[in-house]
Order: structure tokens, then sequence, then C-alpha cells
């Protein structure tokens, strides 16, 4: 039955609600990603070990969780899971600065914060993935992905500046209770939106449910993805350019400022370039749309994005030569991973079951998070063997495997339905 115009405004206003809380909700999510590790080091004086490992909690907290609460994001609300991630992680987020000022917070608390608040950011991520086909028609998926993707674009460059500054201003603990705000205003836009959600009929709905229906219905996910070439594509491809970006993410700062010297000023004014770059990209993605299908997009987004990788470790000085390379790759690759990434959460929800396309994503996401732990890994034992700009090629060469999986599958070929 096709929608009516009644139904089709209620979901474009739902559509906005709820891109707005995305917003606001990855603004904290950022913000706090930057405040947590100041709060460690500047009040609680942490080893570099527990700062490293603070570093890394939502990866891990993604990583353990996302396979086990899909099945529950599958079968409830996806507005009352968001909007429940939403309370929880303000509520703990608060609880830092609180402590800070009563005097009992410590480190094995605020490491269980951010692994609480981990697995609340994959909870709220796996739930809004699933609630975009509910809001817009089939047909409006591009434009609706390429709308969340600039709009990501926009909160990730503001976030990392501003979370250094609100430290600065407010000091660590303070920052933190500003992001825990956030996600209050991310909570109130969610509990504004009206929206019909179809309940998804699951093994654990049913009497005979029990840890082995529990465990086949965790692995759902996974065993769609197998069964569709196009999916089991993708999540090869997220292999390869999560553990590839880890692991060069986990370098990059270490060559560029330290073995080259760039200030940060400078590092800061071209990352900003970056996110200008990923804006662009995902305007011009719906647009490429129309004139191109996916599959020689993704190729072509993903091609640019990873052959710009190669760049910055060819810096040998902090002078304008060097500059001109960093500021190359942000370009060219921020906005080809943005054109990659717009058509591949189309393709995920156009090809997953309505019903399950939490678990899909949490299939494929737990695979990016297995590679994100290994790239880190692999990063660290490979600079401190042979340096960071070994690691970075290394790095670069892992990501540029999700173009030959490009190549070698039915995604080089494959059109949005």
């Amino acid at each position: 039955m096709p929608p009516t115009a009644a139904s089709r405004s209620l979901s474009a206003s739902a559509f906005r609600l709820v891109f707005a809380a995305d917003m606001v909700s990855l603004f904290g999510s950022l913000v706090s990603r930057v405040a947590l590790p100041f709060v460690a080091i500047l009040f609680l004086q942490a080893r570099p070990f527990e700062v490293a490992l603070l570093s890394v909690a939502d990866i891990i907290a993604g990583f353990a969780s996302a396979l086990l609460i899909a099945p529950w994001i599958d079968r409830w609300p996806k507005r009352r899971t968001m909007l429940c991630a939403d309370v929880a992680r303000a509520a703990l987020l608060a609880a830092v600065p609180l402590g800070a000022w009563a005097g009992w917070l410590a480190m094995p608390g605020l490491l269980a914060i951010a692994l609480v608040c981990g697995v609340l950011n994959i909870g709220f991520e796996l739930a809004y993935s699933a609630l975009q086909p509910r809001l817009v028609d089939r047909d409006q998926l591009l434009a609706a992905n390429s709308r969340i993707a600039a709009g990501q674009a926009v909160v990730e460059t503001a976030s990392f500046g501003l979370g250094g500054w609100l430290v600065q201003w407010l000091t660590a603990p303070v920052a933190v209770w500003a992001d825990a705000l956030s996600y209050v205003g991310s909570a109130l836009l969610i509990w504004r939106v009206r929206v019909d959600e179809d309940r998804a009929a699951s093994p654990a709905d049913s009497a005979s449910s029990g840890a082995a229906a529990w465990l086949a219905e965790t692995l759902a996910g996974l065993a769609i993805v197998r069964r569709d070439p196009v999916l089991r594509a993708l999540a090869a491809v997220e292999f390869c350019v999560a553990g590839g970006f880890q692991m060069y993410g986990a370098m990059f700062l270490l060559f560029v400022a330290r073995d080259i010297g760039f200030a940060p000023g400078v590092l800061g004014m071209i990352f900003a370039l970056g996110g200008l770059s990923s804006f662009a990209g995902a305007l011009l993605a719906e647009r490429l749309a129309r004139r191109a299908s996916a599959g020689p997009l993704m190729m072509g987004g993903l091609a640019l994005a990873t052959l710009a990788m190669f760049l910055p470790p060819l810096v040998v000085g902090a002078g304008v030569a060097g500059a001109a390379l960093l500021i190359a790759q942000q370009l060219v690759g921020d906005g080809g991973h943005t054109v990659y990434l717009v058509n591949d959460n189309v393709l995920r929800q156009s090809r997953a079951p309505k019903q399950a396309l939490a678990r899909v994503n949490a299939g494929i996401r737990f695979i990016g998070l297995a590679a994100m732990l290994l790239g880190a890994l692999a990063g660290a034992l490979v600079g401190e063997a042979w340096g960071a700009r070994s690691a970075l090629l290394v790095a670069a060469a892992w990501a540029s495997l999700g173009v030959v999986v490009v190549l070698s599958s039915r995604l080089r070929s494959v059109a949005i339905a």
C-alpha cells in the first residue's frame, strides 16, 4: 500500500528530528573521545598504559557487544533504544565531573564509564541505521545517507576542534559535563519523534527461547552476510579499510608531529580541510549516483581514498611541499572515502531484510572492529620495529586491498535497486 501524503510528511518530520538527534549525539561522542583522555591525563595522572586502554575502550566495547545486543535492537522499537542510550550516556558522563568534584573519581571508574558508553554508542548507532529505512522511502535512501554523511563531516570537524578548546576553557571534567548535556539534547529530539515500527519476530520471543536460540539469533546477521554476495563483499572491504585506517591513524600523528615536526596548529587546519572534503563528497555522492551505478562509484571513491594514503609517507620535511602532500591526502582521500561510505550504507539498507538490519550491520561492524583492534596492534608492532613511515605504508597497502575486493566481487557492477 503506497504511503499517503500525511504519512510521507510525518516520516519527513521524523527523519529531520532523528537526523538532528544523531548529529547532537555524535558531537557528544566525539567530544567525549577528546575530553576523557584529558581527564585521565590532567586530573587523574594516569599511566601511559591506562591512557592507551582508555583510547581504545570504545572499540573494545563495540567489538564485545555488537553481535550480542543486535537481536534486542531488531526486536525493540529503535526510537526507544536510541532514547535509552542517550539518557544512560548522559547519566554516566555526568558522573565524571561529579566524581571529580567529590573526590571519588578514579581511573578504574573512568575506564568502566568509557566501556559502558562504548556499548551504548554501538547500540545507538545500530538502532539509528536500522530506523532510517522506516523514515524515508526506498528511493530516498541515497539522498538521506548523503545528508547524514554531510552532517557527520561537519560535526566531526567541529567536535575535534571544540573538544580541545572546551577542555582548555572549562577544564576536562567540566567539558565532560557539556558532553552529557549534548546527550540530553539528543534525547529531547528523539522524544518528539513519532514513527510506526513493526516489532520483528525472533526466536527469543517464543516459548522455546534459550541459550541456543539466542546464539542462533545473535549469529543470524553474520549468516545473512555470508549468504549474500554483495553483503559478503562489503564485509571484506570493511575488514581491509577499517583495519588499514586504524593502523594508519595510530601512526599518523606520531609521524607528522614527532618525526616530521609539523606544529599542532598547522595540522589542525589541514585536518579541517579533510572535513570539508568529506562534506563535499557527501553532497556529490547523490549527484554522481544519477550518472553512474553504485559499483563504479564505490570503486572510484575507495581507490582515491587508499591511493591518497601513500602521499604522507613521502613527506620529508615540515615545509610547503610536505604540507601540500598532507593537504592532498585530506582533500582527495576524505572525499573519496565518503562517496564509498554513502553507497555502502544504502546497499546494506536495501539488501538486508528490514527485520534483521541491526544484526546485519552488527555483523559487518563486528568484522570491522576486529580489524581495528588488529590494526592498532599492527601499528604499534610495525612502528616499533621499522618506524612510523613504514607503518603508514603497510597500513595503506592493507586498506588498498579493499579495492581488490571490489574489483573481484559483484560490487564492481552492483546497482542500487
